[in-house]
């Protein structure tokens, strides 16, 4: 395909005022987020989801949160469940080791189960 002279003109003269590629900046990989010189708000940084959840209600004016501070929020409520099986298996393998532990767990559980029954008998 070839171009008279006169569009060939027009089009460089196009092609100049087309906005340049910015230079691509890799964020740092210490870095969670590229931009860590400003300071961030409590929303994007908050891990305990019970805080974190608070913060989002005090910033939103409606009670809606974009979906984005959502997905956050969830992710945050996913690894403390994480978190709290992983000591809960570890406190399960320690009572093993321990009778008296074991003596109160199992006095826990008649105690829950002696709660349902009397539940079931107010019915």
């Amino acid at each position: 395909m070839s171009f008279d002279s006169h569009s060939l003109k027009k089009l460089q003269k196009i092609a100049s005022q087309l906005p340049q590629p910015l230079p691509n900046n890799p964020p740092s990989p210490n870095s969670k987020y590229p931009n860590s010189s400003k300071p961030r708000h409590i929303v994007e940084t908050e891990e305990d989801p019970e805080k974190l959840f608070k913060e989002l209600i005090k910033v939103s004016p409606d009670g809606n949160v974009p979906p984005h501070l959502m997905a956050r929020l969830k992710e945050a409520e996913l690894s403390l469940i994480a978190k709290n099986r992983q000591d809960c298996s570890i406190q399960g393998k320690q009572s093993h080791s321990n009778p008296h532990i074991k003596n109160n767990e199992s006095t826990l559980y008649v105690d829950f189960k002696r709660l349902l029954l009397e539940e079931d008998d107010a019915d």
